[in-house]
Order: C-alpha cells, then sequence, then structure tokens
C-alpha cells in the first residue's frame, strides 16, 4: 500500500513539474531596432526561435515590437537579441503617463 501511495505521489509531482516548464511565466514585450543595412531577416528568425510573436512592424523607423513568453525569473531576451546579426538595441516596452 505504500508503495503504490508512493508511486502515486510521484507521479503527482512529474506531472506538475512538466506544467511548470511548458507553460510561459508571463509574456513581456520588446521594442528592438536594427540595422537597415544588414535587414530585418535575421531578426525575424531570432524572434521564431525565442518563440515570440511580431506585434508590430514599424514602417517608417528600423524596429520591430514582438511579444515574448518567459518561462523562469531570469529574463535572457535582451542579451539574446544583442547577439543577433544587424540588432542595435533593445528596449523593454512601457506605457508613460504625461501629466
Amino acid at each position: 500500500m505504500r508503495k503504490l501511495i508512493a508511486i502515486f505521489l510521484l507521479s503527482l509531482l512529474a506531472a506538475c513539474s512538466t506544467v511548470a516548464t511548458t507553460t510561459p511565466l508571463y509574456h513581456k514585450t520588446y521594442i528592438i531596432w536594427y540595422d537597415a543595412q544588414i535587414g530585418k531577416e535575421p531578426l525575424l528568425k531570432a524572434i521564431e526561435g525565442k518563440q515570440g510573436t511580431i506585434l508590430y512592424d514599424y514602417q517608417h523607423f528600423n524596429a520591430i515590437a514582438a511579444n515574448f513568453p518567459i518561462y523562469k525569473q531570469a529574463n535572457d531576451i535582451p542579451s539574446y537579441f544583442q547577439n543577433v546579426s544587424g540588432v542595435l538595441s533593445v528596449q523593454e516596452d512601457q506605457q508613460m503617463q504625461l501629466h
């Protein structure tokens, strides 16, 4: 009986840990600026590789707004995109209130 309870508890624990790694903790939006001469193709591939969703592709300046799922507390999105060819700047999207 104890073995059965132990197996049940271990399987329950394993199921919980699987859900935690596949469900994002939250989502963050970033504005990513890129070099026009290199183009946005490397950036688009990197966004897809990080499971990002393009929210807006700015037409009047070289930037893309993208939303990313965050799976762990340490957020590696800015450092990841700094190493992508052509990326100039990565900024977390924020709202400002004018008084």
